[in-house]
Parts: structure tokens; sequence; C-alpha cells
């Protein structure tokens, strides 16, 4: 059919015109306009850094480390876009990838407080809102994000939320896990996982980066822990640009912190944030700051002296008055007995709390039997009386007994994608367990009755503290993985998990932990106890316990030739882990050799001045202060030194090697001890060199031929 278009008449026109507009004002509610914001910049400082914001892109135009004026975004040209401090979200959803470096952005709601700026940024390419705060105090400039879909009914999605910082060449890059700072030379790229996921060398359970130059500028970016993360990675990604951005005419390396297995949509916001500060132009100082700041997660909630020494594991029937007098000589400490629990899911059986007599098979060691409270309380008494401190295995598990879950604990069940009950180990199933799930509640109850039934044990362990895994029965209200609303099992420890090590902290009990994969997961927890598998990670675990004591758990049934034994030895003592009484027992040399030179670690807290150690190429080491006396009033230093290539067996010695020491208050030090790891290991007598002025000076200290290892002590007088 042919269309007419002949010309409307006025009248029609005008009745047309005002029913569009009767349609328009039932159907729609305009804006606001939009308020002008200034266009300026503005300053925000602290810990030694300065942040510019420019108020109406929101983008950071300037990140200056104010002790050397240093501008980290100086490198890139004014004009490019690639100058500021950006943003991007990866969509798994949509598919979508918006970065504010390349992608136009609309700010708005921009205010300016005291040292402090919030507004809102808008993605044109995609419906993100993105609302920011910057602030700044005397620990540093805190970056917080809060990201959303502004359709409040958008479907649950999962992304990837990264922070991009440019890095320019020729700074020394630092993660805290055991191994040397990356050079950056704008072709060397790495990558470091806090949380679930990372390999060996790859792993760190503090969410920080150092960078400096020697002589130079230093700063350090972190997560602060009070922000819910699943998993953040820290990329070097060499001289690569976000997509669409130019290289501008220094390239340098990219910085890429990514928030993982997180999503937001379905009316649900993603936090994050970034803490920046300065400090002096190594590790030390920046490891030292972020645990001032974060003290309760460093700091055991109680550290007892009698506690701190080797590990024997006792059996039930081995442990006759001869052996327990034998274990007090040779400086045991702890005895942990990991036979008191009938079964995961049933920690300590329901007869029990009737008839102290009651019997049963420990599942955890099926080869003991005839268990019950009274021989558990016979084998505490005796444990008390040779001076030895009972630990007994806490009820914490992220795993359960196939037939009891099922039975009773059908709704805390994990899951994996497909559906099925998530397995672990021979039998078991992996638990959802919270305070307000039936699994976590019984384990509630089970500590407390074990702490009513063992009142002389000196600590319990929590085991299992390291499982990690997604449950996508359950919703922790973070995890969100391929789309789909899931539960990360680390909401375990840091959730029943913190209250049972509440109950324990409050009866003036020790809490003993596999170490967990993040630093978050400490608070409360008195000592990490290492297994066998902790052993490759150990640089990194060791960070975890810069005030608090590590003792190694590697049980008989642990296979070691005398060469790997004396290689895990020189480990634990460089990082100051206590090794178990059946490390040292197993071989006598080494025994005799190594022993001594870990008396010496009692009590030992890292020692986090900047520049604190300096040794001879191919020499390592670590420094710690230890207690000069039983009332902890001064410290002593210790120096534990290795020899990588050499072992007991070779009967070898060099010389040649020097140590330095930059300590404050060194005046206060006033004779220092060498002991070797060797057939006989006595202290001798090291002379002291003091070089440069009092409040600077430096001690040196000309080693006499040593073999494999090596501890300096220097005394407080």
């Amino acid at each position: 059919m042919k269309q007419s278009c002949r010309p409307r008449k006025p009248g029609e026109i005008l009745f047309l015109s005002a029913f569009l507009l009767a349609i328009v004002g039932s159907s729609c509610t305009l804006e606001p306009p939009l308020k002008l914001l200034p266009d300026k910049q503005v300053k925000i400082t602290g810990g030694g850094m300065t942040i510019e914001l420019h108020s109406l892109s929101g983008r950071v135009t300037s990140i200056v480390e104010e002790r050397s004026a240093y501008d980290l975004l100086r490198p890139w040209p004014e004009t490019d876009r690639a100058a500021g401090f950006g943003i991007e979200i990866y969509d798994e959803l949509e598919l979508l990838s918006c970065c504010d470096l390349r992608d136009s952005v609309r700010v708005r709601n921009f205010v300016e407080e005291e040292n402090s700026a919030f507004f809102e940024k808008l993605f044109y390419r995609a419906e993100y809102s993105l609302k920011q705060k910057v602030w700044g105090d005397r620990e540093g400039v805190y970056m917080s994000f809060q990201a959303s879909v502004t359709d409040k009914k958008a479907p649950l999605r999962s992304v990837r939320f990264s922070y991009l910082i440019p890095l320019p060449k020729d700074f020394y890059f630092w993660v805290p896990n055991g191994g040397e700072p990356l050079l950056l030379d704008g072709r060397t790229g790495a990558k470091f996982i806090y949380g679930p996921g990372g390999e060996k060398g790859a792993s760190i359970s503090i969410p920080l980066v150092s960078i400096w130059k020697a002589g130079g500028p230093a700063f350090s970016l972190a997560v602060p822990l009070e922000i819910r993360s699943v998993r953040v990675s820290f990329t070097v990604e060499p001289a690569r640009l976000p997509e669409g951005v130019s290289p501008g005419p220094a390239e340098c390396d990219w910085l890429r912190i990514t928030f993982d297995l997180v999503g937001m949509g379905e009316g649900r916001t993603l936090e994050t944030a970034l803490w920046l500060y300065a400090h002096e132009d190594d590790w030390r100082s920046s490891l030292g700051i972020f645990a001032e700041k974060y003290s309760d997660y460093f700091q055991p909630a109680r550290r007892v002296s009698a506690a701190e020494g080797f590990l024997s594991r006792i059996v039930p029937t081995g442990y006759t008055n001869s052996v327990l007098a034998g274990l007090q000589r040779r400086g045991v400490k702890l005895a942990k007995i990991d036979w008191n629990y009938y079964r995961s899911g049933q920690w300590v059986p329901p007869q029990a709390l009737r008839f102290d007599d009651f019997t049963w098979t420990s599942n955890t060691e099926p080869q003991y039997e005839n268990i019950s409270v009274r021989l558990v309380r016979s084998c505490i008494e005796n444990l008390v009386q040779f001076k030895l401190q009972p630990v007994l295995y806490s009820p914490f598990n992220s795993y359960c007994l196939k037939e009891i879950a099922g039975e009773r604990f059908a709704d805390d069940i994990a899951h994996d994608e497909q559906g099925r009950p998530m397995a672990h180990r021979a039998g078991g199933l992996l638990m959802h367990a919270s305070a307000a799930g039936q699994f976590g509640r019984e384990m509630l109850e089970q500590q407390r009755r074990m702490l009513d039934l063992y009142p002389q044990a000196e600590g319990f362990f929590f085991d299992d503290w390291a499982v990690s895994g997604i449950d996508f029965a359950h919703d922790d209200n973070l995890t969100v993985v391929h789309n789909r609303a899931a539960y990360s099992l680390g909401g375990n420890r840091s959730g029943v998990g913190a209250l049972l090590v509440d109950l324990v902290n409050q009866k003036k009990k020790l809490a003993f932990a596999t170490p967990p994969p993040a630093i978050s997961e400490c608070r409360g927890i008195d000592v990490l106890c290492l297994a066998g598998r902790d052993l490759e990670n150990l640089g990194r675990i060791a960070f975890m316990g810069l005030s608090r004591p590590i003792v190694a758990d590697l049980g008989p049934e642990t296979e070691l030739s005398a060469e790997r034994a004396e290689e895990i030895l020189k480990e634990e003592l460089l990082w100051g882990v206590i090794p178990s009484e059946t490390e040292l027992s197993r071989d006598s040399q080494l025994d005799r050799a190594y022993r001594p030179l870990f008396l010496n670690l009692k009590g030992r807290e890292w020692v986090l001045e900047p520049h604190a150690l300096g040794l001879t190429p191919g020499l390592k080491g670590q420094v710690f202060y230890i207690p000069a006396n039983s009332r902890n009033t001064e410290q002593d230093v210790v120096v534990c030194i290795l020899r990588p290539d050499l072992r007991l067996a070779d009967d070898l010695q060099r010389g040649g090697a020097r140590v330095r020491l930059r300590l404050p208050e060194t005046e206060e030090y006033v004779r220092a001890t060498l002991t070797l790891a060797s057939r006989n290991p006595w202290p001798m007598p090291l002379r002291i060199e003091r070089k440069g002025e009092e409040d600077e000076q430096e001690l040196l200290f000309d080693l006499p031929p040593f073999g494999p290892a090596a501890l300096l002590r220097l005394y407080h007088q």
C-alpha cells in the first residue's frame, strides 16, 4: 500500500505536540541537571606519599614519594592517556573489558574534604559505577572502590578488578615469599598470588609489594587486611600497555594488582582498596611498617617461654618416665598428642562425657586403640610433671567423615561446580563451616567440651588450617566463579575457626595451627606448626611468624636421607623455625652439630630495621632479636649464617666471611660469640669492630673459617 506523505495542517501539529508532551510527562522523570564540577588538582598526602587527582576526570595524575620528590608517573608525557593510575574491570558474563585509561568515563559528585576526596565514575561503554574514596593519614595514602552494576536487576557476573600502575626500569621489586628482589628491566615478568592457587615460589601470605631504587625512592603498595578478598594477584607485565594505549618514549613495566574470583550484579557491590606508603630503600623497612599497622595479625595472643622449644609427638603407650626425662634433658618443650579425639564430626564420643573410662580407637591415628578421657588426662599429668607442655588436637576441621556428614550435617556438605559432594582424604567430605550452620555449631560445642575435659592442656592444635577450595552449594556474598555465587572454604577459618580460636584464647590456652594461605587468618594464633608439605613454602610462611614462634612437626613417618635432613635443618635455621625432636634425633651427628644453634632461637623476633644485615656474597643469613634474660627486659641479637653448598659430612671449612650489622643503640652491645655447626659446637668469642659515628654506627665481624652453618650472638650489656 502506498503511504501518504501529505503535509500536516497547523491544528494537527499542535494536537500531536500536546499529545506527545503528555505521554512524556506521564512516563518519564527527568533527572536534575548535573552539578558543574570545579576543574582543579587535589593533593592528598600521608605516609611519605602524595597523590594528585584531577577533579573533572577523576584520574590520578601524580604519585610522588616525598623524600626523593620522585613522581612514579613522571616517565610518561602529560599528553599521554597512560600518564595516570588506571582501573580495569573484566566482565566474564558480557566478555567485556573496561579501563579508564582508554575508555571515556563521567565523573560526578566530586567532594573534597580535609586530605580526602570522594567521587563516582561512570563508564560510557558499560553500566558500571565506581564510587571512589581517596584519603591520607600518617600511615599512608589509601584508595578504595565500590564497584557495582548501575542496573540493580542485572544478573550476577564474575569480574576481575585490576589496579594498573606503571613501573620504571632499574627499580627493585620485592614480595614477601623468601626470594630475592626482582630487578625491573622491561623484559622479565612475574606473578605472585595472595590466597589459594599460588604455585611453589609464587605464593605470598602478605598482600604487599615493595618497590625501590638503591639510594633513591622507595614505596610499597598493599591491600588493607580489612578488605575481604578471595584471591589477589600481583603481576609484573614487562613493557606492556593496556589495549588501545600507545607506549610513551620511556616504556616501562606495569604492575597489575587483580582481585579475582569475585563478582557484582544482583545488587552485589564489590569493594577493593589499595594502601601506598613510603619507607627506606629495602624490604625490612616496608615489612616493619605493615606489621606494625596490623600487629594483631603478627603478634600471638600469648607468648609462653616455657612452651618454646623442640616438639615431640607422644604415643599413648610409649611415654615412660625415662623417655619423658630424656626429652626434658634434650630441650623438648612441647608434646603433641595426636590421638585425643575420636573422629571428624564426632570429636569427643558422647559416652565419654558420662564415663571417663569409655574407650575408642583414634580415627586420625587408627593404630592407637583403647583411648579414653582417663588415659588422655593421665598422659597430660605425666607430661606436666616433666615440664613438657601438652598440646591436644582441636575439633576444627574443614572436612567430616562421609557417614556422619550425611546423617547429621547434610546441609553443610560442600559441592563442586557439577553439584557433586567434594571428597577430601579417605572417606571424608569437605564442609562449609559457619557459626550459623550445624557443623560449625557442633565444632564450637566440642571445643568447649575439650576445654572442660582437659583443663591441664597447654594448647590446642588447629589442623586443616590451610584447606582451600570453592564450594558451589553455599554463598559467602563475595565469591563468584563462572558467573555463579559460591563460598570460599577459607571462610571456615575466618568464620567459625576464629570463634574456636577465641574460645582457646579466653581460657589462656595456646592456639597452634598449620600455616594458612593468608596472614588475615592468623589473628589469635600463638604458634604456627609446620608439616612436611610446608617446607617448600618456608620463606613465605616465615613472614607470618615475625613475632610468633614457628615449630616443625615432622613425624617419624617422614623419610629423609641425611643430606635432605641437613638441608631442611639449615633452611629452618635460616628462617627461625624450631625443628621437631624427630628431625634432630634421627641422626646423632646432625643432632650434635645443630641442636646448640637452635637453642639460641627461643623467643626470637625478626629484626626489621632498614639495612640491618650485610653478608659476604655467597652466604645466606637472617638476623633476629632474642630475650637477653628471663625478664625479657633487654634483647640480644642472633645472626644465622649458612653456606648453601656445604654439608657437615664434607668436613670442610672456608674463611673470608664478613658480617655487617646496622642496629639502633649499637653501643649497648658489648660482646659477641660464634657457634659453628660442627662436631664440637661450642661458643667462641668474636671480636667486634665498630665503624662510623655513634648515631649511625655499623658493627663488623670477621668470621673464622666455618662449614655449613654458624650462629653469631651479640650480647646486650
